[in-house]
């Protein structure tokens, strides 16, 4: 606590200041004063906590200081010092605000001490009560943000059904849009893949920074709102005029993209709504936004796209025949890796040339594609499920998160020979005893909570051998195995059983149902849910019966 004494006189300033144990009560003397004005000069100058002043003084009294304290300087206590004839100054000081009056003539060191723990302990309660405060406040903000957003996520899903309800909601958290609104719909390139591999540090706050930034780009020319997803979305509100907003969008999008790369090193997709709305009405307008974002499938990664670019695009099924089909899997089973690269290459080329698609129907496409490498790894009681994470993705995992066609492609390709790199590896060398008895007990222990160091002590191996050893002999991690296992049960578990599925997440040794919702869908393609319904990605021989 910093404690500033103010007396005409040099004896009682020195004689106060000599007889408090500084140190052990933790304050400081910061200065002395020997009027008002000086003293004034001085609390601007080291902001103390503590003022001792006197009543009687030359040019500005203890009153006055006391009054113009409380006028610039309200946290600061004033305690008065006085003396037997000055009572009557000592009640108007007691009125303007100060904490406590002393005697000077008869101060102990007691009594000084006493009142200066007092006022510390005072501040320090004061302290956590603005700082509880001002949390509080802090949450109320967000909570009140957080509403906000919903409302205008509610209107793009076509959740609020009139206006009258609208005009009661907005105005109860102050969402200040009105006439025509144009949607810029954003996400973050990659990012899941990133969140996944640690890539980005601190996603929930990179995205609350991106949306701060795009904020502020949007409200620099009139009304707007900004809305942001935990899945690396951004979605902007505009205030406009349906003649003005191609050509504003635009500006708007370039400009939001261009600051955020470059404080944030955040690459940018975009999306924007041919057409304006008027609110709640903005389904329709939000849905054209996020359709024109997916298109970008096909374009570059930083690309800026509106539904006009969507023109002619078809959003029928790309088949693979059934000879094609079996040729792939002629040229799999031969293992010859070249000619199946070349022909793969072939009906990409030829099933998505010459005719605009939906970003969907290509995925499916690409899915499809797999399909007899499912089917030869079945004829071993294997599945793509079963493969080795390659190049960051799994192979469901690939074909629902890579952002970019010719990514996808290039993918694929790849994947060719990863494939049968696994697959002659597992047929040349039959398994370790250790690394079977390791699976066996895996799956005999799910739902318990299993370290790798358990596992390799089991078999008289150190933890990191015996994780070079399994990573070695199977082309994956073993936590990665353990994963799989727990997955692979609770796949049959929601095929064949009617529990809930927070129940198979406990029976299967998963602690977090959103992990094992996340991890579902890596190694499928589609949720727990999904998956329980019937859905299966395309190209799955299970959801064909082949």
């Amino acid at each position: 606590m910093k404690v500033l004494i103010v007396d005409d006189e040099m004896i009682v300033r020195v004689g106060i200041k000599s007889i408090i144990q500084w140190d052990q009560l933790g304050c400081e003397c910061v200065g002395e004063a020997g009027d008002g004005l000086e003293a004034l000069e001085m609390i601007g100058r080291f902001n103390p906590d503590l003022v001792l002043t006197d009543i009687i003084m030359p040019e500005m009294d203890g009153i006055a200081l006391l009054k113009e304290v409380n006028l610039r300087h309200p946290h600061i206590k004033v305690v008065i010092l006085t003396c037997y004839n000055d009572f009557k100054y000592v009640q108007e000081a007691l009125r303007l605000g100060a904490v406590d009056y002393l005697m000077k003539l008869s101060i102990k060191p007691q009594e000084l001490h006493n009142m200066m723990q007092k006022v510390k302990m005072d501040l320090q309660d004061e302290q956590h009560r603005r700082a509880d405060h001002l949390t509080m406040q802090q949450k109320l903000n967000v909570s009140a943000q957080a509403y906000k957003e919903g409302l205008l996520w509610d209107a793009c899903k076509g959740k609020i059904s009139t206006r009258s309800r609208w005009s009661e909601l907005s105005a109860e958290w102050n969402v200040e849009l009105n006439g025509d609104i144009g949607i810029i719909y954003m996400r973050i390139n990659d990012f899941d893949k990133m969140v996944r591999k640690e890539q980005l540090k601190n996603p929930d706050t990179m995205i609350f920074a991106a949306a701060n930034i795009a904020a502020e780009i949007v409200k620099k020319r009139g009304a707007g709102e900004v809305v942001k997803s935990e899945a690396g979305e951004l979605v902007m509100f505009v205030q406009t005029r349906q003649e003005n907003w191609l050509d504003l969008s635009r500006q708007l999008a370039m400009q939001i993209q261009d600051a955020v790369f470059k404080f944030l090193k955040l690459p940018l997709r975009v999306g924007i709504s041919l057409h304006t709305a008027s609110l709640p009405f903005l389904n329709e307008s939000y849905t054209d936004a996020v359709n024109a974002y997916k298109h970008g499938f096909f374009h570059h990664s930083s690309s800026i796209l509106t539904s006009v670019d969507l023109t002619n695009v078809a959003d029928d099924l790309i088949i693979l025949e059934m000879d094609e089909l079996t040729g792939l899997k002629r040229l799999i089973e031969d293992q010859n890796v070249g000619m199946l690269k070349t022909r793969m290459l072939m009906l990409i080329a030829d099933k998505t040339s010459g005719k605009a698609y939906t970003e969907q129907r290509v995925r499916e496409f690409f899915h499809e594609l797999l399909q007899p490498f499912h089917q030869h790894l079945k004829s071993s009681q294997q599945s793509l499920y079963t493969l080795p994470e390659f190049m960051d993705y799994y192979p469901y995992e690939a074909i629902s998160q890579i952002e970019q066609f010719d990514q996808m492609q290039e993918w694929v390709l790849q994947f060719v020979e990863h494939y049968f790199s696994v697959e002659n590896r597992s047929r040349k060398t039959p398994p370790k005893k250790e690394i079977i008895a390791t699976q066996d007990y895996i799956r005999q222990h799910l739902q318990e909570k299993i370290s790798v160091a358990t596992l390799a002590g089991r078999i008289g191996y150190t933890e990191s051998y015996f994780s070079h050893l399994y990573k070695k002999e199977t082309g994956e991690s073993i936590v990665e195995y353990m994963t799989r296992a727990r997955l692979d049960k609770a796949k049959e578990l929601l095929k064949s059983s009617d529990m809930k599925i927070y129940e198979i997440v406990e029976l299967v040794g998963f602690m977090d149902p959103n992990y094992f919702t996340r991890q579902f869908k890596r190694f499928e393609g589609v949720t727990p849910l999904e998956y329980k319904n019937g859905l299966r990605p395309v190209g799955d021989l299970e959801n064909r019966g082949g």
